[in-house]
């Protein structure tokens, strides 16, 4: 699935989100059945507060409905809300979905000492 990949970079996951509805929209009767396995790829916890709330308030008809109809979508909403709502818990909420989407990977490393702290003190 594209939608899954790491890959995509450059968009936000609010435009992957109305990619995914466009696509569902289009023939809707037909995808409704697809909801889950398409929004599920969709990082809604990356997104910010006032986007969530846009997209679980949203009264269209269509997909934002079925979203609040399907348990599944909506545990996918509730865990953004609560991971944006807690942002000191959010090392321990990490998931799939929190991840930035990049391929690279980077090693950080911190510490040393500095010069003067290498002298011994006689008092020692």
């Amino acid at each position: 699935n594209t939608l899954s990949s790491n890959s995509l970079t450059g968009s936000s996951e609010l435009e992957l989100y109305h990619i995914a509805k466009g696509w569902l929209d289009h023939d809707f009767p037909k995808r409704s059945s697809s909801i889950y396995a398409l929004m599920r790829h969709i990082r809604f916890p990356l997104m910010r507060p006032s986007e969530l709330i846009q997209i679980s308030q949203d009264d269209e008809d269509g997909i934002n409905s079925m979203m609040r109809s399907d348990s599944a979508c909506v545990n996918l909403l509730l865990e953004a809300s609560n991971y944006q709502m807690m942002p000191y818990m959010q090392p321990a909420l990490q998931t799939e979905r929190t991840q930035i989407r990049s391929d690279s990977t980077h090693i950080l490393a911190l510490g040393g000492v500095m010069r003067q702290q290498l002298v011994v003190s006689r008092e020692l």
